[in-house]
């Protein structure tokens, strides 16, 4: 057999029919676990060669600087052709990919087609869906199209390629990518009319030329069915950090260094069970080792890392070190997966625990290479209160913007943004990040002020906009306000769950006042409930125990059983009613602004205590 590796303009280039076998299973990719991604994975792609674009003068340079992202193997059989026939393989291993990517390039091509800027688009992309007619048997439809599916999934497949999917998976995928594509090209034409011609050429050159499949030619001696159980034989995944430690361990033994001692002291523990257990994060599941690696990858290079370029980006550093010792950067590596372990280490009533507690529940994992850096950093380079403000600014600025519902999507870009910012200046990492954070500007970036989190607080049904684990978060937070200095401290707030004062259901004991309008009232009062000035926390059985019962009775059994400050305050009221909630919700965003300080607070000119 011969492997290479093609990229798109090889791979569909030419005149070829890719054959699925009649035997081989129809099309079964989906959505969620293979579409989502790929086009993800698209996407990524263009957002960095557009940002290498903006960073160099040369576009060849820009190009170049640009890894290639690679989409796995394919397993391809001769077929014999006659004479002036189109050339033809058999997909042995490989249907799903390749037919997915004609779907993919197929939706992009009919976007292209819709606006006249992109008639040179539409025809660059058509050419990558359809043999040359001239050479096309006209006895021989079949001919027509790169990827030739199974006879099971023909009719849908052709229907989706020529922009009239009917019922079927491929017609599925084709009506995704088409939409998907849809809303990439609106959102980058709304920036204007070049803005999208650029944009499209960009998705081309990726398409073309940065989208890599490694193609395994079989050769006549060749079983090819012997080849395809082998490739689809159950086995242990390879993660990326497997193929950075043969790379490493194989570099490293060619400069005569101690292979078993790095092993045993820097890698070993990568082996671990530990660092095996697949962990989901957002979309994806992950090994965790995968997960720690990219996080030290965007650290060391202060650049956003895609999941799938791991093991180039490791190479790329790796040869940037020269041809000196493996030894200082394995090192490296090693002394951060420790610092990563020790964030789950940390007591849940000390500071660091409460902070990786909210940070866990904010879902920001994208900022793990920021804390990666700054718990790496030495107390003798960076002063522990110095690390301290730099966390408080950072967990203000994602809890504010988590309240106020701000997009997280350029959180990708803020992240290496700060590393870089804190690397130029490590003893002064603190300041570093509260002064980007203070002159951060945009929707995807701003440091929500006083006024609009408050407007949030007060006005927004926050039980219904906030996910539930953040509202514990938040309550919580403010309970241990409420707490500080003179009371004494709870040990758990864990386990409490959100309860409503005012009764979501609260039509059978809680009447409406005799002289309102019915309408008005019930409209504002279903508004109230959800409140957060309605809000408090109670255990699970309790939650069930006061349920929709009436003020007077859910007053007794707060006063009972409730140690919450949150609580109690609430127990000397006489009634409860929508005036008593919006005085409470201005009551608790007051304390809320305090726990989380905006931009403008006098407290970020100076470095507080740890």
């Amino acid at each position: 057999m011969k492997a290479d590796t093609l990229d798109f303009s090889k791979l569909f280039g030419a005149d070829v029919r890719y054959v699925v076998p009649m035997f081989q299973r129809p099309y079964v990719w989906e959505r969620e676990k293979q579409w989502e991604p790929l086009w993800q994975d698209v996407v990524d792609v263009v957002d960095v060669l557009l940002d290498s674009y903006e960073r160099h003068d040369d576009p060849r340079d820009a190009e170049q600087s640009v890894p290639p992202h690679f989409l796995g193997a394919v397993v391809l059989d001769p077929l014999a052709v006659g004479t002036g026939k189109v050339d033809a393989r058999h997909v042995i291993d490989g249907q799903q990919r390749l037919t997915t990517l004609q779907l993919l390039i197929a939706a992009i091509r009919t976007v292209a087609e819709s606006d006249e800027r992109l008639e040179k688009h539409a025809r660059v992309f058509g050419k990558l869906l359809t043999n040359d007619p001239d050479l096309i048997d006209a006895n021989e439809g079949d001919q027509t199209f790169k990827v030739w599916p199974t006879k099971w999934d023909r009719d849908t497949f052709v229907s989706a390629m020529a922009n009239n999917p009917t019922e079927g998976r491929p017609s599925d995928a084709y009506r995704y990518f088409l939409s998907a594509a849809e809303e990439w090209a609106k959102e980058a034409d709304s920036a204007g009319e070049e803005n999208l011609v650029s944009h499209f050429d960009a998705l081309q050159l990726v398409i073309r030329s940065l989208l890599k499949i490694v193609v395994i030619d079989l050769e006549p001696n060749d079983n090819a069915q012997a080849i395809f159980e082998v490739l689809n034989a159950r086995g242990t995944e390879l993660l990326a950090v497997d193929l950075i430690k043969n790379l490493t361990f194989r570099v490293a033994e060619g400069r005569k260094e101690n292979v078993v001692r790095l092993y045993e002291t820097y890698w070993q523990k990568f082996d671990s069970e530990a660092w095996r257990q697949h962990i989901t994060v957002g979309r994806l599941r992950r090994g965790r080792a995968d997960q720690f690696l990219q996080h030290w990858l965007v650290m060391q290079t202060a650049r956003d890392v895609h999941s799938q370029q791991l093991f180039p980006t490791f190479r790329g550093l790796l040869h940037g070190h020269g041809d000196g010792p493996i030894e200082p950067l394995i090192a490296d590596l090693s002394r951060h997966a420790q610092v990563y372990d020790s964030f789950d280490r940390f007591p849940k009533d000390s500071a660091d625990g409460a902070f990786f507690a909210r940070i866990a529940t904010l879902d920001v994992t994208t900022f793990m290479p920021v804390f990666l850096l700054l718990y790496g950093l030495d107390d003798s380079v960076l002063p522990a209160e110095e690390r301290r403000r730099a966390l408080r600014a950072m967990e203000s600025w994602l809890v504010r913007r988590a309240i106020i519902r701000g997009t997280t999507k350029d959180y990708n870009k803020v992240a290496p943004t700060l590393i870089a910012r804190m690397q130029s200046a490590p003893a002064n990492a603190g300041d570093a990040v509260v002064t980007w954070l203070q002159e951060a500007r945009g929707d995807t970036r701003e440091w929500p002020d006083d006024d609009r989190v408050r407007e949030e607080l007060v006005t927004a049904p926050l039980y219904n906009t906030i996910k539930r684990a953040r509202l514990v978060m938040l309550l919580a937070a403010v309970e241990e306000h409420l707490r500080r200095e003179l009371s004494e401290q709870l040990t758990r707030t864990s386990g409490l769950h959100v309860e409503h004062v005012l009764p979501q259901t609260w039509h059978q004991h809680w009447r409406l006042p005799d002289d309102a309008d019915p309408l008005a009232a019930e409209i504002e009062r279903d508004a109230a409930k959800h409140r957060l000035g309605n809000l408090t926390l109670v255990t699970a059985k309790l939650n069930q125990t006061e349920s929709n019962r009436p003020w007077d009775e859910k007053r007794e059994l707060l006063r009972e059983h409730s140690l919450l400050k949150l609580s109690q305050s609430i127990v000397p009221h006489v009634s409860w009613d929508e005036r008593r909630i919006a005085e409470r919700s201005s009551e608790l965003a007051d304390v809320v602004l305090e726990i989380w300080p905006g931009a403008t607070d006098p407290g970020w000119n100076r470095s507080p205590s740890s």
